[in-house]
């Protein structure tokens, strides 16, 4: 962490509304407030995407008047300076810097091993592959608590932390959490340190050998558990699971994991407790 650009947060995202880089930008714009000489600053790498007429540009904009901040430096696609925020294609400031994407890996090894934590306030999430490979090369996540992905990669307290979440146009509720937390981190090397260590630690569960032998673990139970299964199926006549076709009857779970039923056949249980 020592060797990397202090007080450095990354964002590696589709500059969107949905991915909100500018409730980070305003949790860092907090944290430089409460402490000055701080001189945190957001890195954002990714492609633009316009949508909501530009709400990702003029978000970001409107924070730098609302915290009394010089204006940043605005770039058109041709890298050309511009005063409309529709041609805004890239920004830049003390706090906060939008990049274009990037698709060479070492430069991108190189971008994330230049910072220090990385950030995150999505809307929603699937998983969030930017994050995991981030904590591979060693940052720690500062993200709201959104549902999958962030609160899978991150273990709060360890290799990162996570803060309330809020829908959109509720941001208030956790950019001041997200900015006590840089605070925390930046203000203790040991932390730091200690939390890059962890990211690089807890990575190696999405590392492809793991993977694959979690896979294989389901797939060997699964083994086990068919044929158990398909041998019941003969004695429900035209309804469940047959060995040499599907049928049409909808399925549901039961109270247990191991536990599926078929509806209209009550109480059938075709996978086993043991």
């Amino acid at each position: 962490m020592a060797d990397r650009e202090p007080n450095s947060v990354l964002m590696i995202v589709r500059r969107a509304p949905d991915k909100r880089p500018a409730a980070v930008a305003e949790a860092l714009m907090i944290a430089n407030q409460k402490q000055p000489g701080l001189n945190a600053h957001l890195d954002v790498y990714g492609y633009f995407d316009n949508t909501g007429n530009n709400k990702t540009n003029k978000d970001l904009i409107n924070l730098f008047d609302k915290y009394g901040l010089p204006k940043p430096t605005m770039l058109n696609e041709k890298g050309e300076e511009t005063t409309d925020i529709n041609e805004v294609r890239r920004l830049d400031s003390p706090v906060v810097t939008l990049h274009d994407y990037v698709t060479d890996r070492d430069e991108l090894y190189a971008i994330h091993r230049s910072h220090q934590v990385y950030g995150l306030a999505s809307m929603m999430e699937g998983f969030n592959i930017s994050m995991m490979e981030a904590m591979s090369n060693g940052l720690p996540g500062v993200s709201t608590n959104v549902n999958y992905g962030p609160n899978d990669l991150i273990i709060d307290g360890e290799n990162g932390y996570l803060t309330a979440w809020a829908p959109e146009g509720q941001e208030n509720e956790f950019v001041s959490e997200m900015a006590d937390r840089f605070l925390e981190l930046f203000n203790d090397p040991q932390k730091l340190q200690a939390f890059s260590d962890a990211a690089y630690d807890h990575s190696d569960r999405y590392y492809e050998e793991n993977v694959w032998q979690a896979w294989q673990g389901l797939l060997d139970d699964a083994n086990k558990r068919w044929p158990a299964m398909a041998a019941q199926a003969p004695a429900l006549s035209n309804v469940g699971v047959g060995e040499g076709g599907t049928t049409m009857t909808a399925y549901t779970l039961g109270q247990r994991a191991d536990e599926v039923t078929i509806n209209g056949v009550a109480g059938v249980t075709y996978f086993a407790a043991n």
